[in-house]
């Protein structure tokens, strides 16, 4: 099959490629290109366009290259950038329909966006922050596969070899700019092209879910169908609600069953979730995290898509009398294990570190089998290995938040742990982390646990006393008492032994406050997000 290479909008390349499959231009005049829009070669250099009229223009090598599974090619450009570029392998060169003088790179609309038939590969340079890319910085690089919204991102940067290390580059500066794509990157772009039959292939949404072998981005969804799938958004087929908005059964012409979060119009931080939950979910595969399928963005309207959990949330069971006889001890063990086992891929076993920042039961969905699945990412915070987080807005929910948290603002993998040590006692004895409805001693339920297993009656809260222990050793007060995951889920799989702990109540980190302070919490006119030490906090879930 031919495809063409082009390069488009907002750019001034000064040097690129032609000779059969080897080509080279220092002078664009006699290039022979494939010109439209407002691109010209006026006076040797590329322009494609008119900056700042917000014009689109397209230059296209003139005939099409052949390209086989086994084809890979490398590439170089100078160029001076305004606003976005791409260089893009397209199976035809008319696009002068694709996107508008503002967005789209000039290759994607709303009719042909995130359209597998598109059969488009694109390497972008982008110097605009847009809402509708999801994009997360006005100065990165993406790759784009049949939609504006990337599979891969990177903030703009190059390798500099007098120090050995990354640099921030400003795509922006006005200097002119060596761009290479090298072959191992090239390779497994065209690779993605010739391939197209795979997504083809690919299109129910029951196998875009389950194949964990490779990594999708989440499709697009209309609101015509999400709205047919949940039957209008109907309170029958309401499964939730929370600060954030309210969660939707659906189920799609295929007859695959769905859960739509219709984020809040008015929620201050919706937009931001909303954005969040695509960039980090979208790209994460593992069995115990519940698998984002795709999104929706309509006027003021953000919807997020995901697999349905059948059994819904862990919290459904614990605090419901009539549910919690129908899941065993045995079942709740495997719970446990399953959210350590994702928190651990999240931890270390990612390609960068993800803090998920809000674990409790009403964030564990169970599937057929009961099997816990961690989800609601929207608080998640991504960051790269060895990187020192600066201190940011606390979120979390009230009961689960490590001491540092709330009085220094840092989020690290020990602030997850501490929320997964409160997790486990909840899910072991039955109880919220905080409940201002039972009598002081026994309101907070770590300051409970601790002080019976002070008195060697750990045994009075459950048949079992592993979990009890390992949710202790999670709260400890200090970051570097807990445990890492990967050593929890060796407790938890018996490849180690928990160390001896002391219940000295001192050492753990207990929420702070009186009982009068829960009860004005827990009123039904106090808002989800509360002033807590001078932090923004949720409480009770969303």
């Amino acid at each position: 099959m031919g495809f063409w290479i082009i390069l488009c909008f907002h750019v001034t390349p000064l040097v690129l490629a032609q000779e059969g499959d080897q080509f080279l231009h220092y002078n664009f005049s006699k290039a022979d290109l494939h010109l439209d829009g407002v691109a010209s070669t006026r006076n040797g250099p590329l322009h494609l366009t008119n900056y700042p009229a917000r014009r689109t223009g397209h230059a296209f090598h003139k005939f099409p290259m052949n390209f086989t599974a086994s084809s890979s090619f490398s590439t170089e450009f100078v160029f001076a950038i305004i606003q976005s570029q791409a260089f893009v392998v397209s199976p035809t060169i008319d696009l002068r329909y694709g996107g508008t003088e503002t967005s789209g790179l000039g290759l994607f609309n709303k009719t042909n966006d995130n359209k597998t038939e598109n059969h488009i590969r694109a390497v972008e340079l982008d110097t605009n922050l847009s809402l509708e890319a999801l994009d997360k910085s006005d100065n990165h690089v993406g790759i784009d596969i049949n939609s504006i919204v990337s599979v891969e991102y990177a903030n703009a940067s190059y390798f500099n070899d007098t120090e050995g290390k990354n640099k921030s580059l400003l795509l922006t500066s006005a200097n002119s700019i060596l761009i290479w794509i090298p072959q191992i990157i090239a390779t497994l772009f065209f690779y993605a092209a010739v391939e197209f039959c795979v997504f083809a292939k690919e299109k129910s949404t029951q196998k875009y879910a389950n194949n964990g072998n490779k990594e999708y981005s989440p499709r697009r969804y209309s609101f015509k169908n999400l709205y047919k799938a949940t039957k209008g958004f109907k309170k029958s087929r309401l499964l939730g609600a929370g600060g954030f908005g309210k969660v939707y059964k659906g189920e799609l012409p295929t007859g695959v069953q769905i859960a739509v979060k219709r984020v809040s119009h008015d929620a201050e931080q919706g937009m931001q979730q909303y954005v969040a939950e695509i960039a980090s979910m979208g790209r994460l595969r593992h069995k115990n995290l519940v698998q984002l399928l795709g999104y929706c963005r309509r006027k003021g309207e953000f919807l997020l898509v995901y697999e349905c959990m059948p059994n819904g949330s862990l919290d459904d069971y614990l605090f419901n009398e009539n549910k919690l006889k129908d899941i065993t001890w045995s079942q709740r063990l495997n719970i446990v294990k399953g959210v350590a086992s994702a928190l651990l891929y999240l931890h270390e076993d990612w390609e960068q570190v993800v803090l998920h920042r809000d674990i409790k039961a009403s964030n564990v969905l169970l599937d057929a089998d009961l099997n816990g699945r961690l989800g609601d990412f929207g608080l998640a915070r991504f960051h790269d290995r060895g990187k020192n987080l600066e201190a940011t807005s606390v979120v979390g929910t009230i009961g689960y938040m490590a001491p540092e948290l709330t009085t220094m603002g840092v989020t690290t993998t020990w602030t997850d742990v501490y929320a997964f040590g409160a997790f486990i006692l909840e899910v072991v004895c039955g109880r919220r982390p905080i409940d201002p409805q039972r009598p002081p001693e026994l309101m907070i339920l770590l300051k409970w646990v601790a002080t019976c297993g002070s008195r060697d009656n750990l045994m009075v809260t459950v048949d079992t006393e592993l979990l009890l222990k390992l949710g202790i050793l999670c709260s400890q007060s200090g970051p570097e008492s807990r445990p890492s995951m990967r050593q929890i889920v060796h407790y938890l799989e018996g490849i180690a032994s928990i160390p001896d702990i002391s219940f000295d109540i001192a050492g753990f980190g207990m929420p702070n406050m009186s009982n009068e302070t829960v009860t004005q919490m827990m009123a039904p006119s106090s808002s989800a997000n509360l002033s807590f030490e001078d932090v923004s906090v949720l409480f009770g879930g969303r």
